[in-house]
Parts: structure tokens; sequence; C-alpha cells
């Protein structure tokens, strides 16, 4: 497989796209939270939550090809780790249960536990 250098032109459009779907949640969630209700699968903002959903879910798949700078002990500089394996044994160490954690759809197991509940009772 192939690994993505972290200053090649694809990662600084997507640092811009996550960027944007990063402000958008800050935005977007807090007002959600406060003065809607709920949000459905009828509702276009639900539709555009997804959407940054898969953004944030595509970044997490991306973070097990992208090299990592990281720095060397006894020394000055940094050292780029190119091998998949050191990759992602360094992600899972580290930001891959936050990112985890993170891109969990909380609404929409919320709105299914809601949704059985008017069911039941």
């Amino acid at each position: 497989f192939f690994t993505i250098d972290p200053h090649c032109t694809f990662m600084k459009y997507f640092d811009l796209i996550m960027a944007v779907a990063l402000v958008f949640t800050g935005v977007v969630t807090p007002y959600e939270v406060i003065f809607m209700k709920t949000v459905g699968p009828d509702q276009w903002l639900f539709w555009i939550s997804r959407f940054v959903d898969s953004i944030f879910l595509f970044d997490v798949t991306l973070q097990f090809f992208l090299k990592v700078e990281v720095s060397k002990s006894g020394t000055y500089g940094t050292v780029l780790i190119k091998e998949r394996r050191e990759i992602r044994k360094l992600y899972l160490r580290t930001w891959f249960p936050v990112d985890l954690v993170g891109i969990a759809p909380f609404d929409i197991v919320f709105l299914f536990v809601e949704g059985s509940q008017a069911f039941s009772g």
C-alpha cells in the first residue's frame, strides 16, 4: 500500500476542508443543542451533519496512511515515519481513541433511543 506525505498539496486542501468542518461543528452543534428540540432525517441540517461526520471519518482513516514526523531522542530534528506498520502503531497508541470518541454519532444514537421509547410507551 501507499503512504501520504503530510506536506503534499492534497493534505493542504484537506486541512482546509477539515478547518471548515471543525468551524461548522463548533458553531452548529451548540445551536442545535440550545435551540432545536431534535434534528431528524427529515431536516436538511441532519444530512449536512452526516456529511461533516463523513469528513471526520475519512480523516480518521487517512491517519493510518499519513507519514508522521516525530522528534528523535538525543537530536534537535525530526524523523519522518514512513512504514505503515509504525504509523498504525503510533496512531493507535496516541490519537485514535480520542478520534474514535470524537466521531461517534451520539445524535443518531439518541434519535434511535428516543424513537424506541416513543414506541414502547
